[in-house]
């Protein structure tokens, strides 16, 4: 798994044609497309990573315009994240040409081989999601 994740991660890195981003903060703007109005302290849990650290990253993220910090209309003392036009369409892009590279590697295995990978997915799926709450 850390080798697919690797491989595919560095061959995206060499075609994406944005503004190159760390995978710690592809994870974060994932995240969030996933989960808006998250506060960093949600982050940090859910990452399992220092507050500061989480903090660090969505200040690099704000600065290149991905994501926006938002007063949350409860308690104006609270941040709550959420991405920007510019993050949504970063992150499209980077998913996008994920994606292709996934269905181009896929179509060059063997049929038998392609099927058993896919096939496996929803198994992966509740895998990782699993992981998350140990």
């Amino acid at each position: 798994m850390t080798r697919l994740r690797r491989t595919l991660r560095q061959r995206v890195r060499a075609e994406f044609s944005g503004e190159a981003l760390p995978t710690a903060q592809v994870e974060i703007l994932q995240r969030i497309l996933d989960e808006p109005n998250l506060r960093i302290s949600d982050l940090a849990r859910k990452h399992r990573m220092a507050k500061n650290t989480v903090s660090t990253l969505v200040q690099q993220l704000v600065v290149k315009g991905l994501v926006e910090r938002l007063p949350d209309a409860a308690d104006r003392r609270v941040v709550r994240l959420t991405l920007t036009r510019h993050g949504e369409q970063s992150l499209r892009v980077w998913t996008d040409l994920d994606e292709r590279l996934l269905a181009t590697a896929l179509r060059r295995i063997d049929e038998s081989q392609r099927a058993a990978i896919i096939n496996s997915v929803p198994a992966l799926v509740l895998l990782a999601a699993e992981l998350e709450h140990i």
